[in-house]
């Protein structure tokens, strides 16, 4: 825990929006190597920049935070597709770390993060995962949600 301390976590502003584009469209190369049907391009780029927008705005409840060059993280509201009984569900779309970077730089970020969404009243965390989702008589596999209660 003491060296999570020693990594600086910040809150993203407006002006980082070229940082973002940049680590965003690297995640998504990143993602797209290892299967994702998620296709790094501008389409994609574009919903996560308005993402970026309407969190720095509050238009929704979200965080984007960064390890200067070498982490991003972007999670918020937005359409849940999880049950509606399990509470105010919080989306994490982007956690990105650049390879080489030191280690505990992701732990940081999605610390920060969980703490930001508790003090929000989320009660619960949405990833989307793309690979290796079991297969359905009749359907395609393309994702599989995953979901963690926030710890108390």
């Amino acid at each position: 825990m003491a060296e999570l301390k020693r990594i600086r976590v910040r809150a993203a502003k407006a002006r980082d929006i070229g940082l973002f584009k940049k680590l965003v469209m690297e995640a998504m190369q990143e993602q797209e190597k290892q299967g994702s049907i998620m296709r790094a391009g501008d389409g994609t780029l574009a919903v996560c920049e308005q993402l970026f927008h309407m969190y720095l705005d509050e238009d929704l409840e979200g965080v984007v935070l960064f390890v200067a060059d070498r982490g991003l993280l972007l999670w918020g509201d937005a359409a849940s597709t999880m049950d509606s009984s399990l509470g105010k569900v919080i989306t994490a779309w982007v956690t990105y770390v650049v390879p080489g970077s030191p280690e505990g730089v992701r732990e940081a970020l999605s610390q920060h993060a969980e703490e930001w969404a508790k003090e929000h009243g989320f009660e619960g965390i949405q990833v989307n995962s793309f690979r290796e989702s079991p297969p359905m008589e009749g359907y395609e596999p393309v994702v599989t949600v995953l979901y963690r209660e926030i710890r108390s």
